[in-house]
């Protein structure tokens, strides 16, 4: 709870000192969209020795990468009551870390110990969630909007190996997430695309829709761009929902654009207004 509360407050003192630091209209922007965020992905893609460590920057872990020790336990029982990812598949995750020099725990449930980042146990507990959720043996389009360094997308794509996965952000971000993956390039056997929404066409069709919560910090034009030109193509999606400000789309509005979708609880919680929606469950 304490981790939740000083995240709210961080992301409150963001949007206090919010700038307009590209050409994006400003009513067009994302709660995480804020000059310092901006300008410490930039930073990450062109200096070397910034992205060495940019998973530590205090810029940066005010939107992403701080997930601390306790709620990283909460996300390693979830993983563990889940039961659809091996202890073997915990530990290889932890490549993840291996770039960005960000904060290493110790996370122990029983008789299982592992040395890793909070934020790759949360992507861990994303992609037990949707093992469990979906039949990801027939998923062979997935499109993640607000894909933070990617990854997500490393973890699910290391999982899924013969998916094709298309990222979509700002440019910024994507830049830095092509730039991580690269990386990586000699473990990914996937097909990765890298897409603005603009480019998308009037309903892209894909199996899995996935966005952490990413969707529900859009404005509503870009929400309404979401739906028609992505989340309608969807088979199957999976969103992480935060509260939404007034004007944005409503659980209500969700369930009246696909009926089938079902309103969950996040587990584990972070923060009091927080659910899932999945639609396309098995």
């Amino acid at each position: 709870m304490l981790e939740s509360l000083q995240y709210r407050w961080q992301r409150v003192l963001n949007l206090l000192t919010l700038k307009r630091f590209h050409s994006i209209p400003f009513d067009l922007r994302s709660d995480s969209d804020n000059g310092r965020y901006v300008a410490t992905v930039r930073r990450a893609v062109s200096k070397d020795t910034a992205f060495k460590k940019f998973k530590r920057d205090p810029a940066y872990t005010e939107i992403l990468e701080h997930v601390g020790k306790d709620l990283g336990l909460e996300y390693l029982a979830h993983i563990i009551e889940r039961d659809n990812l091996t202890c073997s598949d915990i530990q290889s995750f932890r490549v993840n870390d291996l770039i960005g020099a960000p904060f290493i725990h110790q996370f122990t449930h029983g008789a299982f110990r592992v040395d890793c980042s909070g934020t790759t146990l949360r992507y861990c507990s994303v992609l037990s969630d949707l093992l469990h959720f979906f039949d990801l043996r027939d998923v062979r389009h997935v499109i993640e909007l607000g894909v933070g360094y990617g990854g997500q997308a490393f973890l699910y794509t290391l999982h899924n190996p013969s998916v094709s996965y298309t990222l979509v952000d700002l440019p910024e971000v994507l830049e830095l997430s092509r730039k991580y993956l690269n990386c990586h390039s000699h473990l990914i056997r996937a097909k990765v695309e890298f897409k603005s929404i603009l480019e998308f066409g009037p309903e892209t069709e894909s199996d899995l829709f996935i966005s952490n919560y990413a969707f529900c910090e859009l404005p509503r034009p870009l929400q309404d761009r979401v739906i028609e030109k992505v989340m309608k193509g969807s088979k199957r999606g999976y969103l992480i929902m935060g509260g939404h400000s007034v004007g944005r789309v409503t659980k209500a509005d969700l369930l009246e654009i696909n009926p089938t979708a079902v309103i969950l609880p996040e587990v584990p919680s972070t923060g009091r207004a927080n659910y899932i929606v999945a639609w396309g469950c098995k």
